[in-house]
């Protein structure tokens, strides 16, 4: 593949960076902020897009700019994509566990292939089709769901897991036609993506259940930092990248993110990585060469 063409990867795969973050940012905030997981949520997307308003405000204010029939569309991004997939998975979690939700979460490249292929017209090959099942059994053996023991037959639970991951595979496809499709820029999208995202969760969550202003005050720094880390650059990045590749592709490249968890996770919670583990990341790693080396253009 030409260093011209490679190149285009490099947005995805510093947004899988940047996202690699939120496992040991939650764990801070949980942990030693004592906030709860839905609290932390709301204001990741709180956060970026307060940011992203005011530099709109200040400096570009053509990021508010909204053709009025795709109001419809920054709604549907904002509710279902972002605020909706949150619900979803949390829920998943809850029913299932944290692995066994991390996996399913992990069948969105597969949906996003098979999306992309009926209605963008991305191809569907030999190529992209092992990547998807390399980066989702990698997913699976770095999550640990081998070490989760006994999980109860849950169908509700596992319906939500499938259901999260078809909803980020949503939000992945709506990233790539509101950016190649309708013009939109990054930055605009994501703001009004985090916005409509944290005004809804914040609607359909009781206040007493999320909201407390003195951890709120105390967590601030941090939260600042998740929001305009693994929250804002990590969203613009990705929708910057889906531009310029296709969504297929760009969405087995950000399975990455839980490859670079672990490593953080070892480094800075000594947490131990046993062999399959090990395995996983590197099937991780194969599926994004298999895709970056594939020698075709990107659309």
């Amino acid at each position: 593949m030409r260093r011209s063409s490679a190149v285009k990867y490099f947005p995805v795969i510093f947004s899988a960076f940047l996202w690699s973050f939120l496992g040991p940012t939650y764990t801070v905030l949980f942990k030693f902020y004592h906030l709860p997981l839905i609290s932390i949520i709301i204001m990741r997307s709180a956060v970026a897009g307060a940011i992203l308003a005011v530099a709109g405000s200040c400096c570009y204010r053509d990021w508010f700019s909204v053709k009025r029939h795709h109001i419809p569309f920054f709604l549907f991004y904002g509710v279902i994509c972002t605020g909706t997939f949150f619900i979803v998975y949390l829920k998943a979690v809850q029913e299932i566990g944290i692995a066994l939700g991390a996996v399913l979460l992990y069948t969105a490249p597969a949906w996003v292939a098979l999306i992309s292929w009926k209605f963008l017209s991305e191809s569907l090959n030999t190529r992209l089709v092992l990547a998807v099942v390399l980066s989702f059994v990698g997913a699976a053996l770095v999550s640990g769901v081998y070490k989760a023991g006994h999980v109860p037959l849950n169908w509700f639970g596992i319906a939500m897991g499938l259901g999260s991951g078809f909803l980020y595979a949503l939000w992945s496809i709506s990233n790539r036609i509101g950016v190649k499709f309708y013009g939109y820029s990054s930055w605009s999208l994501q703001m009004y993506g985090f916005l409509i995202g944290a005004v809804f969760l914040g609607l359909v969550q009781s206040p007493g259940t999320w909201f407390d202003k003195t951890l709120m005050l105390h967590a601030m720094p941090v939260l600042l930092f998740l929001g305009a880390g693994p929250g804002l650059f990590a969203a613009v990045a990705y929708g910057i990248g889906v531009k310029l590749v296709p969504v297929s592709r760009a969405s087995v490249i950000a399975t990455l993110e839980p490859v670079l968890a672990t490593v953080w996770a070892v480094l800075f919670f000594h947490e131990r990585l046993d062999l399959l583990q090990t395995i996983g990341g590197v099937l991780i790693i194969i599926s994004v060469i298999i895709i970056t080396s594939s020698g075709q253009e990107d659309s």
